[in-house]
């Protein structure tokens, strides 16, 4: 199983904050995009799905699984409603 790495700077310290992984993806991960806001982080993988996780949770809350072979990278919409996704397919 794949894992996205998230990083969280910690504006208090110089370096590295704290990095969360996330789990859920049972392909590479090719491309990441983070919403607006930062609190939810989206996901393309080569499993054929793009993943919604919430930044605060850790966790998956959504799965998109309109393609059916790799999808290559994804890119959040300006106010956070929307997202495209790039694949291999389509």
């Amino acid at each position: 199983s794949s894992r996205v790495a998230a990083a969280d700077q910690d504006d208090d310290e110089p370096g590295l904050g704290g990095v969360s992984y996330l789990y859920g993806h049972t392909g590479a991960v090719h491309g990441v995009s983070f919403t607006h806001d930062a609190l939810m982080l989206l996901s393309a993988s080569a499993d054929g799905c793009v993943r919604l996780w919430s930044t605060d949770l850790g966790a998956c809350i959504a799965s998109f699984r309109g393609h059916v072979l790799p999808v290559w990278d994804v890119a959040a919409g300006p106010l956070g409603y929307h997202f495209a996704s790039a694949g291999a397919d389509r």
